[in-house]
């Protein structure tokens, strides 16, 4: 294997490791409430104890590492947008996001032509976003999971795709709010991450399947199966109009990414991607019964899975998963926790099991999701270290 890769994974793992190693002091011994048979209620509310100066010190490593680097492609980009921002380009909307333009007109306005400013703010308003949705719901996830998954996955590409990822943690704290329910916040966030980045738009996709979830409260697997169907017919209808999206006055600066579009592009290694996350889904429901936290989950799995799969005809969605933050950085740790949890109470009483329950098999997706999670960030390591421009030799 070429010698950047290896060191350069080895380079951000290192970086994560560190700030999870923060993380991990920060979390005090959980205690499992449940000694019965029963689901985990998941909690909104946490109760879990937590160092709050180690966890700021755990996202102080993450913000650094981000802000002081050369590394990225398209940094020089967001400088020059920052050095150059006039007022006339905040209601250029055809050609700008204005919300992103603001921000940096005004930060230039108080600070000067810094070049470290505009990175200072938006990677901290990013990491802050993230590590606030992982605070609140701390009682329920494998908190140190939760911040390794997000530097290696998210974090590491934002380094040349930082907007995007920026307005991913703006709709990840979206997804909180719809969580609890506070659907005016949620929706008022979504408008805000498209002001960032137009490509946020996608993120309206997620609030039609949690409808579509939340109107039937049970045939969760048949609930699935009739989306996935419909969001395939919904795909072979994209190759027929995108041609068209083109001349939309929005997207008009991405015609040339829907040039040449037909069905022997689609991206099929989403399937390998994708495809595990929404059977695992099917299978904790059947087995342990459902909550709403499953429909959150699934509201974000099943769009990420589309545009994952269109992402090959249109590449501008190639990254369209960094909108959808929530299946990874709080789905899979809840999901590890959960299973550590259940482990835990039924080796001491093995009567406790359920009828489909199997320590081993906890024990076996447990192990699955974290080389998930490994295969994810090599995969990321080999296609893209040179076209990002995030090699550190």
């Amino acid at each position: 294997m070429d010698k950047q890769i290896l060191l350069t994974a080895f380079y951000y793992i290192c970086i994560a490791l560190f700030s999870t190693l923060f993380g991990y002091m920060a979390v005090s011994q959980a205690k499992y409430r449940n000694s019965n048979k029963n689901i985990l209620e998941f909690k909104i509310r946490s109760t879990s104890k937590i160092n709050k100066i180690l966890y700021i010190i755990s996202a102080l490593i993450i913000i650094i590492s981000l802000v002081f680097t050369d590394k990225g492609i398209d940094r020089p980009t967001y400088l020059l947008l920052y050095e150059n921002v006039t007022l006339e380009q905040v209601f250029d909307f055809q050609n700008q996001e204005s919300g992103f333009m603001f921000i940096n007109l005004v930060l230039k306005t108080i600070f000067g032509k810094n070049k470290y400013i505009t990175f200072i703010f938006f990677y901290s308003l990013m990491v802050i976003n993230v590590y606030y949705v992982i605070y609140e719901l701390r009682d329920n996830l494998n908190v140190p999971l939760s911040l390794f998954i997000f530097y290696i996955l998210y974090c590491i590409q934002s380094i040349n795709l930082m907007r995007i990822y920026v307005a991913g943690s703006i709709l990840l704290v979206a997804t909180y709010q719809l969580l609890i329910r506070h659907k005016a916040k949620s929706c008022l966030l979504w408008i805000f991450a498209v002001s960032i980045h137009y490509s946020a738009l996608l993120y309206g996709l997620l609030y039609f399947v949690y409808a579509f979830y939340r109107c039937f409260h049970d045939k969760y697997k048949v609930k699935t199966i009739l989306l996935i169907i419909l969001f395939a017919i919904i795909l072979i209808g994209i190759i027929f109009i995108a041609p068209y999206l083109k001349n939309m006055p929005v997207i008009s600066r991405y015609q040339d990414y829907f040039e040449n579009i037909s069905l022997s592009q689609i991206g099929f290694l989403q399937l390998i991607l994708y495809l595990p996350l929404i059977f695992l889904s099917i299978y904790l429901v059947d087995t342990f019964g459902n909550n709403r936290q499953e429909y959150i989950y699934m509201a974000n799995v099943i769009p990420c899975f589309l545009f994952g799969m269109i992402s090959y005809m249109i590449t501008i969605l190639g990254r369209s998963s960094a909108l959808f933050m929530y299946p990874l950085i709080i789905g899979i740790p809840y999901i590890y926790k959960f299973l550590t949890c259940r482990n835990k109470i039924c080796k001491t009483n093995n009567k406790l099991l359920y009828r489909k329950e199997y320590v081993l098999t906890n024990q076996i997706i447990m192990l699955l999701l974290v080389l998930y999670i490994l295969f994810k960030y090599a995969l990321y390591m080999v296609q893209y270290i040179e076209l990002d421009g995030i090699g550190i030799i």
